[in-house]
């Protein structure tokens, strides 16, 4: 088994090291990140690339593979990385997985778990051999090495991961894990800043691009009235070039001969309108200029202030342009299915979209003016307003999942300042994504991992308790035979009263964790649930009244009658139970519910189509909301000790769950709980046979029986002996099957447990049908596992039966294969 990788967590570290050769090591990797460093600070100076400064960290820091991984959001891959660049030492070929910026889903690669220790900020250290198996082919592209792997993170997002390698003799030591961590902080900013960077280009291309082909004339001022901004509009209009008159003192006055108005080019935006001016254009004429200084509405960087200005011959035509504009930004700015919130310097409302407008019920314009605490707070709260009052104080965009009840979600809150260069903040922009669904599907996931891991483990239990149980029941019926009309039979039946309601928690155990498979068919839930009220009204106390609905034309489900039975019958009983003695009303109802692709972010996990609607609603007294998420736990009860065993819903969301449907609950304190389960709707329906019993009898037939436990053989042997059956007997697989092939005639059927050490026993029976074909074999197990059952039948076996086995369910089914096999039937 492979050891596991060593985790450092922000408050943890490596092994320090002990000798003067760890030491050694570790300096040379100091030298090689300090290279590492120079290239990056100097990059922009002497024209360094990311790669060139992995080079260096490779070829002084004594490293095989340097690489730099960056994070994506894929929508069909989900998280997904590429490689960014990368660097080798001699002889080391590149990594051929994934090619260099090509996008591959981490869960492609084998790294999930991966990815989950380096987002929670861990580094990952060791040889590969200390990594699963599932992480080693990317690891080991190029043979074994020894790999640390260290998260990149720039103002708390995690970008990323720095990948290091050596010599697979290498062992990483404290001082070299903390050098690691100032190496991935070092490329964290560097990335983190390049992307920063790239966006803000962007951004100012496109709102350069906008600007400069604006059909009306731009132009920008610096704080000393130099003319930093000539838009394409101002070239055509004055015949003047950009080149010819930016940053240049005296081209205002050589453009803009009225002294008023290059005056105003030293206030501080007057914001105003038809501000008329002379142009001198180049080939010596003049034009009268519209100007409208919007530099305080619209503050931009660098710009101290900016115009926009309109030929008078042209005033018409701009108007109409500059109404279209305004109309094109607004209609942009309410199409933002997100939430979006323009706040002034005070936090009151400016703007909103119609987006946050319509999850208020109001409209947007009712909210100017407004402080932002009345937008989203509920009464008396103020947790919302003071989170995004601190990112709103941070120098830069800053995020935060907030749960905000008046918007209705949770949200991804991007909180933007804008700043004057002397007056501080003036202005914050809110946007806020709903990320509801995602949370959601996160609880389901870590849901369905904690019950996957408990069933697990409740279906090994399970099967050691069968064994443990089929002696106690085993002899318990010998006793009861024994003494029947005895002073001891009472005593005896409690016993196996006991034993039996142990049988039946292992089977919801088996169940629950997804062992007890069935055999799906068609089937109607309409008249299953009135069976089950049927039997419920016989013990349901007097103050309850019974409320049906059955309006579903098509009730038709797949699944296995006993457990669909059994979830029925659970909720219907936990509703009766819930209301108790102070009585109340239980609404049953069945209906058809179509989900289409616009369906509720509780229902996402579903695929879309007609499912069965089941609906079980009590008046009792509702679940707290502290507990409702954990109703579905194995062991949960909220009832006291003796009353239940805690794994009634469990069992329930492990059925409907197998059979490819959702279970939810609703539930108001005080006023009563419904519980709704959903079921992919059948298309055909068959009959069901109903199973013929068969009474309990004795035999002169030869058995050989097989079973790996000592004390269970015993109690079956001496059982079948006392019935007038030859038993021969084997502890193993081996023994079984060197006893039947010194004589296979000799034996009339064939009875063995299916999970043994070395053979098993459908490899056994496998053995007795080469020697035997038509032998009649009946198989028993503790543990039912869909693969063996299936191995199993395809090897004609005539029964597969649960542990514990009941004397005379056993004896009935040897009876029914000695009678099939008499009559000619195949085995």
């Amino acid at each position: 088994m492979p050891k596991p990788s060593q985790r450092t967590s922000p408050g943890t570290s490596a092994p320090r090291a002990t000798n003067g050769r760890g030491g050694d090591v570790s300096l040379r990797l100091a030298r090689g990140l300090a290279a590492c460093s120079d290239m990056l600070h100097g990059a922009k100076r002497n024209g360094g690339s990311l790669a060139r400064a992995l080079g260096a960290l490779v070829r002084k820091g004594g490293l095989t593979r340097a690489a730099v991984f960056l994070n994506h959001d894929d929508p069909e891959r989900g998280l997904a990385l590429s490689l960014l660049a990368e660097a080798q030492g001699n002889g080391t070929p590149p990594l051929a997985y994934p090619p260099l910026g090509q996008q591959v889903g981490y869960a492609t690669l084998g790294l999930g778990r991966l990815a989950q220790d380096l987002f929670k900020g861990n580094a990952l250290h060791g040889t590969s051999d200390d990594f699963p198996a599932s992480e080693r082919p990317f690891l080991e592209q190029d043979g074994p090495t020894s790999t640390a792997l260290l998260p990149m993170r720039h103002d708390g997002a995690w970008l990323g991961f720095v990948r290091v390698d050596a010599a697979v003799s290498r062992r990483w030591t404290l001082e070299d894990m903390a050098l690691l961590r100032v190496l991935a902080d070092l490329l964290g900013g560097r990335v983190g800043r390049e992307r920063a960077e790239a966006t803000l280009l962007a951004g100012a291309q496109a709102l350069r691009g906008m600007v400069e082909n604006m059909p009306v004339l731009v132009v920008a001022f610096d704080a000393h009235g130099e003319i930093v901004f000539w838009n394409r509009e101002c070239e055509r209009v004055s015949g003047y070039s950009a080149l010819e008159v930016l940053h240049d003192r005296a081209t205002p006055e050589r453009l803009f001969p009225d002294e008023a108005f290059r005056r105003s080019l030293r206030g501080r935006g007057q914001d105003h309108r038809d501000l008329e001016s002379r142009l001198s254009c180049k080939d010596g004429s003049e034009r009268i200029i519209a100007w409208s200084d919007i530099s305080r509405q619209y503050p931009l960087p660098g710009w101290k202030a900016w115009r926009i200005g309109v030929d008078m011959s042209q005033r018409l035509l701009v108007e109409q342009a500059v109404i279209q504009a305004k109309q094109e930004w607004e209609s942009t700015f309410d199409s933002v299915p997100d939430p979006i919130l323009i706040l002034d310097g005070e936090m009151r409302v400016r703007r909103l979209n119609m987006a946050l407008g319509s999850r208020l019920g109001v409209h947007p314009r009712s909210l100017v003016g407004k402080f932002l605490v009345e937008v989203a707070e509920e009464a008396g709260d103020n947790h919302v307003t003071e989170r995004i009052l601190a990112l709103a104080n941070c120098a830069f965009c800053s995020s935060e999942e907030l749960t905000i009840p008046r918007w209705g979600g949770h949200f991804l809150v991007a909180v933007s300042p804008f700043h004057k260069h002397d007056a501080g903040r003036v202005g914050t922009i809110v946007v806020a994504h709903d990320i509801s669904r995602w949370k959601e599907l996160e609880r389901q996931l870590e849901q369905s991992r904690r019950l996957e891991a408990l069933g697990t483990l409740a279906g090994g239990i399970a099967h050691d308790f069968n064994n443990i149980l089929g002696v106690m029941l085993g002899y318990a019926e010998m006793l009861e035979v024994a003494l029947s009309g005895g002073p001891q039979e009472r005593r005896v039946e409690e016993i196996l009263r006991a034993g039996t309601r142990a049988k039946e928690l292992i089977a919801q155990i088996l169940t629950f964790s997804r062992q007890g498979e069935g055999t799906p068919v068609p089937l109607r839930l309409t008249p299953l649930v009135k069976e089950v009220l049927q039997h419920l009204l016989v013990t349901m106390p007097q103050g309850i009244s019974v409320r049906r609905r059955f309006d579903s034309a098509s009730d038709m489900v797949l699944g296995d009658p006993s457990l669909v039975h059994q979830v029925v019958l659970n909720l219907c009983t936990n509703a009766v139970q819930a209301m108790g003695d102070t009585g109340g009303i239980l609404e049953v109802a069945v209906d058809e519910l179509y989900l289409g692709v616009d369906r509720a972010p509780d229902l996402s996990t579903l695929e879309p189509g007609t499912y069965v609607r089941l609906r079980v609603r009590d008046t009792g007294p509702g679940i707290p909301a502290a507990i409702v998420e954990r109703i579905f736990d194995p062991f949960f009860t909220t009832k006291r000790p003796g009353e239940g065993s805690g794994m009634g819903l469990a069992v329930v969301h492990g059925i409907v769950h197998k059979l490819g449907g959702l279970i939810g609950v609703e539930s108001v304190p005080g006023l009563g709980t419904t519980m709704r389960v959903l079921l992919p709707r059948a298309r055909t329906a068959v009959e069901l046979a109903p199973p013929q019993s068969v009474a309990m009898g004795g035999g002169q037939a030869s058995v050989l029986l097989v079973d790996d436990e000592a004390s269970l053989l015993s109690v079956w042997r001496e059982a079948l002996t006392g019935l007038g059956y030859e038993v021969t007997t084997a502890g193993s697989g081996e023994e079984a099957l060197t006893i039947f092939a010194a004589n296979p005639d000799t034996f009339d059927l064939v009875l063995t447990d299916q999970i043994m050490p070395g053979l098993s026993g459908t490899d056994f029976v496998g053995g007795v049908r080469a020697l035997r074909p038509g032998l009649p074999v009946i198989v028993w197990t503790g543990f039912s596992d869909t693969a063996a059952r299936e191995a199993a039948a395809g090897l004609g076996v005539f029964e597969i039966l649960s542990k514990p086995v009941r004397q005379a369910d056993l004896v009935q089914c040897m009876e029914r294969a000695l009678k099939a096999s008499q009559g000619g039937e195949g085995a």
